[in-house]
């Protein structure tokens, strides 16, 4: 050491850390999962090496809903998801291999871009168990497949929503765009024009 200090002898200890549980989740909520754009849905894994998924759909009519039963906890009981399926459409079931190193903490990326039953625009909710559990809560998340890209600008008087493609970049024109309050209730209903905008003429 610096002041001169030396220790007197070596020293080796050998420490012996707790048991890993095994576990696994989603690392996120809400992706946009635009085709053929993504290394696929990220999953978060501990010593599982295998995972079942099912993927919901909800349909366009149905969003509004979905947003009311929807918590963002990262997962849902037996009883909600029952709910869920009432005005939803199970569209694709599977095994995934995740193959993550032992004893340490990865991500894996379901790919979810090479399933057909997965390519249509829209919002999907996955619900993820290990293979042989059953348990009353079940991990899920849900995404968006979409190569609609959407930015707004906020103004005093007005909002403008412009929409383009994720792909391209290029602005795109007759995309339908809805305004729903906290409520659901429609504000505005319309199409974006050229140059891919589309004006509420109040600040939302």
């Amino acid at each position: 050491a610096k002041s001169g200090v030396q220790l007197g002898h070596r020293v080796n200890k050998s420490i012996k850390t707790r048991k890993i549980t095994p576990a696994v989740s989603f690392a996120s909520q809400g992706l946009l999962l635009p085709a053929d754009m993504t290394a696929g849905l990220p999953v978060v894994t501990v010593n599982v090496d295998e995972v079942d998924i099912e993927f919901i759909k909800i349909p366009s009519n149905k969003i509004t809903k979905y947003l009311d039963w929807h918590r963002n906890r990262g997962e849902d009981s037996y009883y909600r998801l029952q709910r869920l399926r009432k005005f939803s459409e199970l569209v694709y079931s599977g095994r995934f291999s995740l193959k993550p190193k032992p004893n340490t903490r990865s991500t894996v990326h379901i790919p979810v871009e090479d399933i057909d039953a997965l390519k249509k625009p829209g919002l999907y909710v996955a619900v993820m168990k290990q293979p042989g559990e059953y348990r009353y809560n079940y991990k899920t998340a849900y995404f968006f497949v979409s190569d609609i890209g959407v930015h707004l600008r906020a103004y005093k008087n007005k909002s403008v929503i412009y929409a383009s493609s994720l792909k391209t970049g290029q602005a795109l024109q007759d995309v339908e765009v809805t305004l729903r309050n906290r409520k659901g209730r429609v504000l505005k209903t319309g199409l974006t024009d050229a140059s891919g905008r589309f004006t509420y003429q109040k600040n939302i």
